[in-house]
This record gives C-alpha cells, sequence and structure tokens, in this order.
C-alpha cells in the first residue's frame, strides 16, 4: 500500500483486493494493533483527524495460512485556507 495524505473532516477509504481466496478473512490494524470490527477488504474512515494518523496495515487470511499487506502512513494534509480576501478597486 501506499501513503496518503487527507484534508482534516474527509472521509478516507483504504482497500485490499485479494487473488486466490475463495472467502477471505480480513482484520484492518492501526499501528500493529487490531481496529475492532474492521473485517472487510475495506477500511473507512468517515471523518477524517488527527487521531487517526497513522500506519495502517490489513492481516488476511485464507482460512489456512495468513499474510500481512505492507503498511500505509496515513497523515493529515494541510487543509485549504485564504491567504488574501478580494478587495474593491475603482478604475478611473
Amino acid at each position: 500500500m501506499g501513503v496518503g495524505a487527507v484534508r482534516p473532516g474527509d472521509a478516507f477509504t483504504m482497500s485490499v483486493v485479494v487473488d486466490g481466496a475463495t472467502a477471505p478473512l480480513y482484520q484492518w490494524r492501526k499501528g500493529s494493533v487490531p481496529i475492532p470490527g474492521a473485517n472487510s477488504a475495506s477500511y473507512v474512515i468517515p471523518v477524517m483527524g488527527a487521531l487517526d494518523v497513522g500506519s495502517y496495515d490489513c492481516d488476511i487470511s485464507d482460512g489456512i495460512a495468513w499474510v500481512r499487506t505492507s503498511a500505509a502512513a496515513v497523515t493529515l494534509g494541510t487543509p485549504l485556507t485564504i491567504t488574501e480576501q478580494p478587495f474593491d478597486e475603482t478604475w478611473i
């Protein structure tokens, strides 16, 4: 998986694709800790915030063995800001 920067407040989805397993089992992890209920091919963060920043990976099983994806580093990007307001101008 790659690296991603997400704007604060945006939704963010990570997904994995598995070949060769009929009904794979999934367990998403953040910082090596399993995320409760994160057991599908996609993991959604509905509203990205500072507590969601970290390294994510996914353990996948075909019922016999487990494999782990490489980690994705998820960071917060800088939100869009207005640095100068428009102003009125009169041309003569």
